[in-house]
């Protein structure tokens, strides 16, 4: 009996993820395969951009940021 359950419960996550998407509101974020832009737009202006920061010498920092809304590259230098 127990199996059912857990059963029947994995196939309504499963059908609620599903309908999520299908309406445009996926629970996950994710990149399009195409283009590398963030597929959902409340992702998007929840996290203005996907940064990775690199120490270059010994007092400088340079971080490369990519806009989640436009897609484009952006380094930025600063003195730590």
């Amino acid at each position: 009996m127990t199996d059912r359950s857990d059963n029947s419960l994995r196939l309504a996550e499963q059908l609620r993820t599903t309908a999520l998407k299908n309406l445009g509101r996926s629970t996950e974020s994710h990149r399009s395969a195409i283009t590398g832009r963030f597929v959902t737009g409340r992702f998007a202006r929840s996290y203005p951009a996907a940064s990775t920061t690199e120490t270059v010498g010994g007092s400088e920092s340079s971080t490369t940021s990519r806009s989640a809304r436009t897609g484009r590259f952006v380094k930025k230098s600063r003195k730590v």
